[in-house]
């Protein structure tokens, strides 16, 4: 499966790596102002981060923002403070200008890693379902009308 990200890596031969560091990023009311709802690559966050980092291009999800430089491109991690602002913005157009911090990626979250949870996961399958009691249904709450992904070219 190919996302977003991944095919934009591939058009442009870029290499998708990770922040080793945290950024600071100052959104402006003009900012907002040229923002676009439901656009992960044209809302308040995007538009500030390529205007202050000199960017190709960013994109901001519900969790992960990814920048575009001339040479990378580099994925951070979003603070909960971000994500509930992008989702306030999703809904009504509303965003508080003001001083955001990125955080880097934490090496649990790299897709390698990943792959060795998902692997010690399968190895302990015969264990499933002991300890949860039968007939209990889990809530999950899901959000909609947030950060809809454009579908990857073919």
């Amino acid at each position: 499966m190919s996302t977003y990200i991944s095919v934009l890596a591939r058009q442009t031969g870029k290499k998708i790596v990770d922040a080793k560091k945290g950024l600071i990023l100052k959104v402006t009311s003009k900012d907002i102002d040229k923002a676009e709802q439901n656009n992960p690559s044209a809302c308040g966050f995007a538009q500030a981060a390529t205007r202050q980092l000199k960017a190709t291009s960013a994109h901001f999800f519900r969790s992960v923002a990814w920048v575009e430089t001339p040479r990378h491109i580099v994925r951070f991690s979003l603070p909960q403070s971000m994500q509930k602002e992008i989702v306030a913005f999703d809904r009504s157009k509303s965003m508080e200008p003001g001083t955001y911090k990125l955080s880097p990626v934490w090496p649990g979250r790299r897709p390698s890693e990943r792959r060795k949870y998902v692997a010690k996961v399968a190895a302990r399958k015969s264990h499933a379902g002991k300890g949860i009691r039968k007939g209990v249904t889990r809530f999950k709450h899901t959000s909609i009308n947030v950060r809809i992904v454009p579908k990857a070219a073919k």
